[in-house]
């Protein structure tokens, strides 16, 4: 019998206690599932944007960003299995995505840049709040629920918006935000117990 100083519980032997630090070490640096959840998200929408022949460069620095970070986190937390809660569905985000388009996208994009937008045509325009101008150059596509501005080549979405910009979201909170603007209930994720050597082989003994 042995106890165990991460978890504090009696183990049948040394090896299963020495393990379960391991795993909780492991467990720590462990891939967020919300984290992979934004590099799927990321990894759909640059597809979908290539194939419209839109290919969009402040997503695609994102996607590799987010992959040097996974792949570094399952680097660390190979030597034991993990589980980790579920992230937010990516049916969710799809349907923020869906709903985000036509007026209250337009609304949306005033809400975070702080200033009215101005119609010309099909199309509407406002100060970039990325760089400073005399002159709107942030355009807002409504059909398409995206902003470009032709000023400084900024490209964003609902959830770029957030995280790219002022307040500087991370995603997760980013889709919570757009979630509630856009009325989309998100279900609370069911708790996952984490990984034990007591529950494995290790526990005998």
């Amino acid at each position: 019998m042995a106890t165990c100083e991460v978890c504090k519980q009696v183990h049948p032997n040394d090896e299963s206690a020495v393990l379960c630090g391991v795993a909780a070490e492991n467990n720590r640096h462990a891939p967020d599932p919300d984290l992979i959840t934004e590099a799927e998200y990321y990894q759909r929408e640059i597809a979908d944007r290539t194939q419209q022949g839109q290919p969009c460069q402040t997503q695609q620095w994102r996607l590799n960003c987010l992959m040097y970070e996974v792949n570094r986190r399952r680097r660390l937390s190979k030597m034991v299995p993990f589980r980790n809660s579920p992230g937010i569905p990516l049916e969710i985000i799809a349907e923020i995505k869906r709903r985000a388009t036509g007026h209250e996208f337009v609304e949306f994009v005033e809400r975070c840049v702080g200033s009215c937008a101005i119609k010309r045509g099909q199309r509407y325009w406002i100060h970039c709040p990325v760089h400073h101008e005399k002159g709107p150059s942030f355009c807002i596509y409504p059909e398409q629920g995206t902003v470009h501005c032709y000023g400084c080549h900024f490209d964003a979405d609902v959830f770029g918006l957030l995280v790219d910009m002022p307040p500087n979201l991370k995603f997760p909170d980013a889709i919570r935000e757009a979630a509630r603007f856009f009325h989309v209930p998100i279900p609370e994720p069911k708790p996952v117990k984490q990984w034990r050597p007591a529950d494995g082989i290790a526990a005998r003994g």
